[in-house]
């Protein structure tokens, strides 16, 4: 008697604690976009196939680090173009394009995570050339 409810007590806290441990949703199946960087401005493209709700947009940083932007809301398959100027730190600081050029774009939020993109190269910058 004793030892089987002992037993179903081990095994019903092996149960709670374990679902209350259950690891984040995973970031990789969270969100799908592809980005885009100009000199002045980024484009973003939802490719899930749900409308995105309260995002966060962040540049050269994963948050709470780099310069955000709250983005409301983003259809399946829609792009939004977002100024650099836009963009800001945790201080209120904005981003300054002419002096400082878009690395890396962290999308999502506190609850799902944020996952990196990387733009593409933009046409036409001056790319220093290779180490020798």
């Amino acid at each position: 008697g004793t030892y089987a409810a002992l037993a179903v007590g081990v095994a019903f806290l092996f149960w709670f604690f374990g679902s209350a441990l259950k690891p984040p949703p995973d970031p990789a199946r969270a969100l799908n976009a592809a980005v885009e960087a100009t000199l002045t401005h980024l484009r973003v493209i939802n490719q899930n196939d749900y409308d995105w709700q309260e995002k966060t947009i962040a540049l050269n940083g994963k948050p709470p680090n780099g310069y955000k932007y709250k983005l409301r809301n983003l259809k399946t398959g829609e792009s939004v173009e977002i100024s650099l100027t836009n963009f800001a730190d945790a201080d209120g600081n904005r981003l300054e394009p002419w002096r400082m050029t878009v690395a890396e774009v962290w999308i999502g939020d506190e609850k799902e995570g944020y996952r990196p993109f990387t733009p593409p190269p933009i046409q036409g910058a001056l790319v220093p050339p290779p180490f020798q």
